[in-house]
């Protein structure tokens, strides 16, 4: 789902793209910042259907990077009713048998 605003989404995708090509939020910030591009601030409280564009600024290339709405990472559900992300199932270690309970079989 993307937001309906075009802006927004161009800046959003350059913040991952930069992202992708520089591998780090610090040099994200520093590249866009030299370049002028500006990030949106909702300007109307809660509703958030009005925004200022200001200076991107160190917290909105973090906030976005591990927004995981952002990143495409869903909630799933592991058995016995418990959330994790799709992320976090993708990073987690396979589990092995151990050579202990292999010999038990």
């Amino acid at each position: 789902m993307f937001d309906p605003d075009l802006r927004i989404q161009e800046v959003i995708r350059q913040l991952f793209h930069r992202f992708r090509e520089l591998g780090s939020a610090r040099q994200v910030l520093l590249a866009m910042s030299s370049e002028g591009i500006h990030f949106p601030r909702p300007s109307d409280g809660i509703r958030l259907t009005s925004f200022e564009w200001q200076p991107i600024r160190y917290r909105n290339v973090i906030s976005v990077l591990k927004n995981m709405f952002y990143a495409g990472s869903t909630p799933m559900v592991r058995p016995g009713g418990k959330q994790k992300s799709e992320t976090a199932a993708r990073m987690s270690p396979t589990r092995t048998a151990s050579p202990l309970k292999i010999g038990m079989l």
